[in-house]
């Protein structure tokens, strides 16, 4: 894997320690957010420890265990002696056998007792003014962990904030009502403290859907004071910010991938566009895929992800069509781009039927445009669906990868 979660043959130590980290922090607020954390007995374990020695590295928690900061022991341990500890924290073994029976030895390595990641609070939701009740122009995507907990929103912050002063805001955009919510901005950064999360809530927002904002902005000038953050002009700037010179690097507003449902005692999260009425798609219609809008005419798959370059679907994808069952005929014209890194097969196929097949010799990138004839059975049937494959013409002669086939619009004609 690599650092976003993807399976690829192209990766490195760094961003593969990087997804272990990832899928290891949505293991635990998924523990969490099941209820079950506290009373799990936790093992997380690697293949060396702090000095490239043959022990282990491991981190154990014990049901109702807590503390202050982590805890650090240095104790020498192999993969029997975890196995040992896990019977003994569970009552299956004798507690002599657990490694928490041995006297803790102080570490070699240069690790701190007291560090704590600190959580920025952004407070509750606010209606911002009438004349800012548009939704921010954003086509950039966040990609940390977020979760709600107790209408409680909490959200991972990934950026370097040691170099310079910055205003942060959530923003909420409500998808029916055309109304825009914000958090008052709060000063981070320099000397106010590199936060390690955001935390904000959700109690005041109404019932609705939602699509969300985070809103990092350097400021130009330091605030002379926290109280300007209050003031309405302030409030506003921080919403619309000017724009930035060429040579600032963010960061900047970003969304987060999923819509959050309000509901009037709680919040979840969807991937799907809230609020659709499937309909068919008609004659001349054309579909631009772009993230976070509504597709009524499509069923989305479930690896559903959308990007600068289009949907991004793989070989096990499966798009749906809603199609107007009525017609005598019909074709469908697809802007598709994907990588051939081998002599192969393209297939554009619905369950067993090839709907389209091509040859590609060597190392290509193609965008190409494509014009499908839809069966009459298909188009009787109602919906299409829609697959992708690369069939290697030489099987043994190439690596395995997972190919990735963007599909930047749909149209359907006569």
């Amino acid at each position: 894997m690599n650092e976003k979660l993807e399976i690829t043959s192209h990766t490195d130590v760094k961003k593969q320690m990087r997804a272990s980290f990832r899928v290891l922090e949505s293991l635990l607020q998924k523990l969490q957010q099941l209820g079950v954390y506290e009373q799990s007995l936790i093992v997380i374990t690697g293949d060396h420890s702090e000095r490239y020695t043959p022990e282990i590295v491991t981190l154990i928690k014990r049901p109702g265990d807590t503390h202050q900061a982590t805890e650090f022991n240095s104790l020498p341990c192999t993969i029997t002696d975890i196995h040992a500890t896990v019977l003994s924290e569970s009552g299956l073994a004798s507690k002599s056998r657990s490694l928490f029976s041995r006297p803790a030895v102080q570490g070699s390595g240069d690790l701190s007792h007291s560090a704590r990641p600190q959580t920025l609070a952004l407070g509750n939701f606010l209606l911002c003014p009438d004349n800012t009740d548009k939704m921010p122009e954003c086509d950039r995507i966040f990609t940390q962990p977020y979760e709600i907990e107790k209408l409680n929103l909490t959200i991972k912050q990934d950026v370097d904030m040691r170099e310079k002063t910055f205003m942060v805001s959530l923003l909420a955009y409500d998808l029916q009502n055309r109304k825009c919510w914000q958090t008052k901005p709060q000063i981070a950064g320099r000397e106010h403290g590199q936060p390690y999360s955001y935390q904000a809530s959700l109690h005041d927002l109404p019932a609705g859907n939602y699509q969300l904002f985070l809103n990092e902005s350097i400021c130009t000038q330091a605030p002379t004071s926290t109280s300007n953050a209050n003031d309405e002009d302030d409030f506003l700037a921080s919403i619309f910010p000017p724009a930035k010179d060429d040579d600032q690097q963010g960061p900047y507003i970003r969304y987060l991938p999923q819509f959050l449902i309000r509901s009037q005692t709680d919040a979840f999260w969807s991937r799907e566009y809230p609020g659709l009425v499937p309909r068919p798609m008609q004659k001349g219609e054309t579909l631009l895929f772009q993230p976070m809008q509504p597709y009524p005419c499509l069923q989305l798959p479930s690896d559903l992800f959308i990007s600068g370059r289009g949907l991004r679907l793989t070989e096990n994808s499966v798009l749906g069509v809603l199609l107007p069952s009525a017609e005598p005929s019909l074709h469908l014209l697809l802007q598709l781009n994907f990588a051939v890194p081998f002599t192969a097969v393209f297939e554009v196929f619905h369950d067993d039927t090839v709907l389209y097949s091509q040859i590609f010799e060597g190392r290509i990138t193609k965008n190409i445009p494509l014009r499908l004839a839809l069966p009459p059975e298909i188009i009787k049937s109602g919906t299409l669906s829609l697959q992708f494959r690369l069939r290697k013409k030489y099987p043994n002669r190439d690596k395995n990868i997972l190919p990735k086939f963007h599909l930047q619009s749909l149209t359907l004609e006569e």
